[in-house]
């Protein structure tokens, strides 16, 4: 018998673990909304529907095992300043930052969703929202170490490089991203299918037991990040996260930029949100939102992990030692000149091949969970926004697997 290839295996097994097809997945009934159905490379799909609380319970119930050790190796990454242990850090990490003042107000349903997964997964609340904050906690202990050292930090945030193709009108905006993080989330990435009680449905690509990393919803819009960690923070802000839900939450393209630019932001970050009309690129810092002005004439952009459009630099960024030799500047370059080459109409398989290249050896833009190196591709997008707005997704490495089409 012909063995078939690993994306056929990875499907079959897809199929038998779920006992539905993709598209019978999409349209589950209510009774199954709190069952993992399927697992995909290193994606776990799970349906969640009701209130925020009840969402949240479905997602820590059900993926229980996976919260509650990607909440271990998360603790266990920390790096706390001087002779705290890992857990009064955290604790001084919540205690003396102001995150949930700004939740509150601009995301209040999900400070609900973060109580239920804590409660499905059996943690303590201020555990699990801690982890909400992986981006808030890196600058806050670069922070913390810089105010006792006047070393330059090098520590750039290089991790996530994301492409966009705008629509002409002949063909519909994609955008996409490669998830690169730290080795703690190895095994624990999940799609959460969010169907709320009002609002769009949405595709969350994520970590166990956090609300959400990137996504796309069924209105159409969708959003991919950057970590820009050399712009100025606030212990005031809106975290990543919540943002990125927030996006989810809008129908629009104009609604989702209107959001980012109106919220008070946490941490530097490079949000691409796209819909069926264009996309956009929205550098956020503690001071300003300022937008990325493509260079192409087609419209089409990247970005990696440097500023392009904000100049707000905090205490972080004003220490870094940066050059067009560094890990993000190498990525941008090495995406640029692929998405430059695409077709005069880009595909869905065009961005997928340069989110699975590898024309640097130290520095790639698919980035294996290999050898010494800190972080790898944990998860690829593409969103294509037409009039059925589709994902399309790859587990870790993409180059490997292949992607899988999704849509509402």
């Amino acid at each position: 018998m012909t063995t078939p290839p690993p994306s056929a295996l990875s499907r079959r097994r897809l199929l038998h673990c779920s006992g539905l097809s993709l598209a019978a997945l999409a349209a589950a009934p209510a009774g199954l909304e709190r069952l993992v159905r399927t697992r995909r490379d290193e994606l776990r799909v799970v349906i969640l529907k009701g209130s925020p609380l009840e969402r949240g319970r479905a997602h820590g119930e059900e993926l229980r095992d996976a919260v509650r050790g990607a909440v271990e190796r998360w603790k266990e990454s920390l790096t706390p300043p001087g002779t705290q242990t890992r857990d009064e850090y955290v604790r001084r990490f919540v205690a003396e930052t102001s995150f949930r003042k700004a939740i509150e107000r601009h995301t209040p349903d999900l400070l609900d969703e973060v109580r239920g997964i804590a409660e499905g997964a059996g943690l303590p609340f201020e555990t699990v929202y801690a982890m909400q904050l992986p981006d808030e906690e890196w600058w806050f202990s670069i922070n913390a170490r810089l105010a006792g050292s006047a070393r330059p930090s090098t520590e750039k945030g290089d991790k996530c490089t994301v492409l966009a193709a705008p629509s002409d009108g002949k063909h519909p905006t994609l955008i996409g991203q490669n998830l690169d993080l730290p080795r703690w989330p190895a095994d624990a990435m999940v799609l959460l299918r969010n169907q709320p009680e009002g609002g769009p449905e949405s595709l969350a690509v994520t970590i166990a037991g956090l609300v959400g990393a990137t996504g796309i919803n069924a209105a159409g819009v969708a959003v991919c990040v950057n970590t820009l960690l050399q712009l100025d923070n606030s212990i005031n802000g809106l975290p990543v996260a919540f943002v990125v839900r927030g996006v989810l939450a809008q129908d629009s393209l104009a609604s989702a930029s209107k959001f980012v630019e109106r919220v008070p932001h946490a941490s530097g970050q490079a949000y691409t949100i796209g819909a069926k009309d264009s996309a956009v690129c929205l550098e956020a810092s503690a001071g300003k939102v300022v937008p990325l002005k493509s260079e192409a004439t087609d419209g089409r952009f990247v970005h990696t992990n440097h500023p392009l459009a904000n100049d707000d630099r905090g205490l972080i960024g004003r220490s870094m030692r940066e050059s067009d030799k560094d890990n993000s500047h190498i990525r941008y370059t090495c995406a640029s000149t692929r998405v430059a080459e695409l077709p005069a109409e880009p595909t869905v398989r065009g961005l997928q091949s340069v989110l699975t290249s590898h024309d640097s050896d130290d520095h790639p833009i698919c980035n294996h969970l290999e050898g010494e190196r800190g972080g790898f591709t944990a998860a690829s997008v593409v969103y294509e926004l037409g009039a059925a707005p589709r994902l399309h997704v790859a587990g870790a490495p993409p180059c490997r697997g292949g992607y899988e089409g999704l849509g509402f």
